[in-house]
């Protein structure tokens, strides 16, 4: 099942809603497509492309027409562009720090304009998960880093770390399945739920940057 997936929004909300039931914090998922422009990554492979068309043009064998020397090099082009704007082979080229930086500066955008950090217990945690970049941030408030020890929250991001693989497996969702059920006890320990607890954000948050 697909993380995108408005099946896996409801069963995602049933998880987060099983957090919240037994502990005092507000968890909320915001899952984006993308985190940034990548744009540069076809433009160059396009480029390399048209450096290919030109230097075939140049040394081949057969005679080109004047016309055929401008229009080689730009269909060259034009395929490398198309081939390294499909989705899986544009974020394997994207290089993997970049797409780090991004997806960390997009979810701690997501932190502030959500509004996370302004529940009144200031018990918020934000699980960001950018699909393009097959990263996700945890991010939590003031009082879940005091009251949840380093070693046990460490835990729990770890497991959050495990939900994308180097290639795809069709798991995705399973795993983090298991990272968001892995939180109940740990935020029930140390967190528990007080009386009068409301709900003060949405769980499911979507946020346009």
């Amino acid at each position: 099942m697909s993380i995108l997936s408005k099946d896996f929004r409801d069963k995602l909300s049933n998880f987060i809603g099983n957090i919240e039931k037994k502990s005092g914090v507000e968890v909320v998922v915001a899952i984006a497509p993308k985190s940034g422009n990548y744009i540069f990554i076809p433009l160059i492979v396009s480029l390399v492309f048209i450096s290919l068309g030109i230097s075939f043009t140049v040394f081949s064998d057969e005679e080109f027409d004047d016309e055929w020397l401008v229009f080689i090099p730009l269909i060259f082009g034009a395929i490398g562009f198309l081939i390294s704007s499909i989705p899986i082979l544009h974020s394997i080229l994207t290089p993997k720090n970049i797409k780090i930086r991004n997806t960390e500066i997009y979810a701690r955008a997501s932190f502030q304009k959500g509004n996370i950090y302004e529940t009144v217990s200031r018990q918020g945690i934000l699980i960001y998960i950018s699909i393009f970049e097959n990263e996700i941030v945890f991010l939590e408030d003031k009082v879940v880093l005091k009251r949840i020890p380093f070693d046990e929250l460490s835990k729990m991001k770890s497991n959050f770390k495990t939900v994308f693989k180097s290639f795809p497996d069709g798991k995705s969702s399973e795993r983090l399945n298991f990272a968001l059920e892995s939180m109940i006890p740990i935020c029930e320990k140390f967190i528990p739920i007080e009386a009068n607890d409301v709900n003060e954000i949405p769980d499911d948050l979507e946020i346009i940057l």
